[in-house]
């Protein structure tokens, strides 16, 4: 049985979400949140616009910054000597369709099943067969 320490952690952060509201026509509409609960309810406590695209592209934009700081953070821990084999898996740009989410900060069950695949694809890559 292989040592503990040995054994291959995965690390991930968030894709980029889509804050609400995209656009006036908003076709997001989750039956157990608000529309702007996650993220929405912030930019505007902050007197962000949700009137344009250029207002809802500027909210994003931040969101990116943030997100790509995040994944700045999680590639030092994964590469860190010490921490044993840890492998960063990069959702970002998988979602990249606002019906691949169920709300600002949720996926749909087909884009969490994108985000699954991922998964996958790097457990295949670190974790030998059984029986090797």
């Amino acid at each position: 049985m292989p040592e503990l320490r040995n054994l291959p952690t995965l690390v991930h952060g968030y894709d980029y979400p889509f804050p609400y509201p995209a656009w006036p026509s908003y076709p997001r509409n989750p039956f157990y949140a608000d529309n702007n609960e996650w993220l929405g309810e912030p930019f505007d406590q902050r007197g962000f616009g949700k009137e344009t695209e250029a207002q809802f592209l500027q909210k994003r934009q931040i969101l990116k910054v943030m997100i790509n700081r995040l994944y700045d953070m999680l590639g030092e821990v994964a590469s860190a000597a010490g921490n044993g084999p840890v492998h960063l898996i990069d959702c970002r740009n998988t979602l990249d369709r606002l019906t691949d989410w169920n709300d600002e900060i949720h996926g749909t069950d087909a884009g969490f099943g994108k985000i699954a695949a991922l998964f996958r694809r790097k457990l295949e890559e670190v974790v030998p067969p059984h029986g090797s």
